[in-house]
């Protein structure tokens, strides 16, 4: 039963996935949202940089927050910065 229902989803997968992909200009609703996408990263960097800059390890801790928190929160603010460097090159032309 298990194998009839895996073989089944398998065809499907198959069936979609050969489905051609066209290639079509970017409408209005595209650009509007990669642009609040972006302005999304921005936010989120400067949330976390804050956070990781201005607030000591012993004020999260004050706060309610584990121990540890406040370097999460570097780490985070880290990956940040590398992804909101992703983003950019696509919407030069926006």
């Amino acid at each position: 039963m298990i194998c009839l229902l895996f073989l089944a989803l398998a065809a499907i997968s198959a069936f979609v996935s050969a489905s051609p992909i066209s290639k079509r200009a970017l409408s209005d609703n595209d650009i509007n949202t990669l642009q609040l996408a972006l302005y999304m990263e921005h936010i989120e960097l400067s949330l976390y940089s804050e956070g990781c800059n201005v607030f000591t390890d012993a004020q999260f801790t004050a706060g309610g927050f584990p121990t540890g928190f406040h370097s999460n929160i570097c780490v985070i603010a880290g990956v940040s910065r590398a992804v909101r460097s992703f983003p950019e090159p696509m919407t030069d032309n926006l």
